[in-house]
C-alpha cells in the first residue's frame, strides 16, 4: 500500500506506504532484509520520468510496521512518520529511543541517498500512538500530527496538555537535529479525535485537519462553530510555536 506521496524540486516522487512482501522491490536500500510482522514500512524514490528508482528500501522491525505520511526538504532528505509496534524498530540518534509500548507513532530522517538515517525516533507513550501526516519548513524542522491513545504522550510547552479521550489528535513539532520538541501538544476534545494532515505556510503557521466526535473540540474564528453529526472534520491553524489557536473550525454535515 502506497500511503502518502510528495515531490522534490527537480520533480522525483518519494512515496511512503507498507508492504508485506519479502520480495518488494530494493534499490540502494538502508534496510535490504524485511525485518518480520504483519507488515513494514517502507519509502521509495522515483525519478521524474517514473523509469527508474533513485532508491527504495524497507523500514521496520520484527512486528507490525507501516508509513502514513512523507515529506522531503529542498536538499531532498525525506521525513516519514507511521506507526510501529516493533521494539526493534530502526532507531538513530534518537528524542525517544526506547519503545513506549503497545504501538508508537514514528519519525524518520532519510539522507539524500537514502541512506544512512539522519535520525530516526519513536515519539509514544504507554498505549497507541499513531503518525498520520508530516511538513517540514525550510530549517528542517519536522511537524508530525496522528493520534494517541496514551496518557504519558510526549508533550512540551501543550496549548492543550490534557488528553481529553480515549483517542485525541496531537502535533509535535521537531528540532533540525531530531532530537527535541519545540513543542508537543494534544488537539482534541471528550471525543474521538484524530489528526491526519499537516501543511505549514510560509510564516511557519500550522495548518491541521482530520475529524473529531467531540463536541467541544477547540474552535476559534470558525467557518462552523458546532458539531453537525456523529463525526466532523476540523482544521485548525495553529502559529509556530503552538502557543495560540490562530482559526479552528468544525466542517461537516449531519
Amino acid at each position: 500500500e502506497g500511503r502518502d506521496i510528495v515531490l522534490d524540486g527537480q520533480g522525483n516522487a518519494y512515496v511512503a506506504g507498507m508492504t508485506n512482501s519479502t520480495d518488494f522491490p530494493r534499490v540502494a536500500p538502508f534496510q535490504s532484509v524485511y525485518g518480520g510482522g504483519n507488515s513494514d514500512a517502507f519509502v521509495a524514490r522515483l525519478n521524474a520520468a517514473g523509469t527508474a528508482l533513485g532508491y527504495s528500501t524497507y523500514l521496520g522491525g520484527a512486528a507490525d510496521d507501516v508509513a502514513n505520511g512523507v515529506a522531503v526538504d529542498s536538499q531532498g532528505n525525506a521525513y516519514v512518520t507511521g506507526r510501529t509496534s516493533s521494539s526493534n524498530f530502526p532507531i538513530a540518534n534518537a528524542f525517544r529511543p526506547a519503545f513506549g509500548g503497545l504501538q508508537d507513532a514514528f519519525l524518520t530522517k532519510l539522507g539524500t541517498a537514502g541512506s544512512p538515517l539522519a535520525y530516526s525516533t519513536y515519539l509514544g507513550g504507554g498505549s497507541f500512538d499513531s503518525g498520520n501526516g508530516i511538513a517540514v519548513d525550510a530549517a528542517g524542522s519536522a511537524c508530525v500530527v496522528g493520534e494517541t491513545g496514551s496518557d504519558n504522550f510526549p508533550v512540551a510547552s501543550p496549548i492543550d496538555p490534557i488528553r481529553g479521550f480515549d483517542n485525541e489528535g496531537f502535533v509535535a513539532r521537531f528540532n533540525a537535529t531530531g532530537s527535541g520538541l519545540l513543542f508537543s501538544t494534544f488537539l482534541g476534545g471528550t471525543g474521538v479525535d484524530r489528526a491526519q494532515g499537516v501543511v505549514l505556510d510560509g510564516s511557519g503557521n500550522i495548518l491541521v485537519t482530520g475529524d473529531t466526535a467531540a463536541s467541544d473540540f477547540p474552535v476559534v474564528n470558525p467557518v462552523q462553530a458546532a458539531q453537525a453529526g456523529g463525526g466532523d472534520i476540523f482544521v485548525t491553524v495553529l502559529d509556530p510555536a503552538g502557543s495560540s489557536y490562530l482559526f479552528s473550525t468544525y466542517l461537516g454535515g449531519s
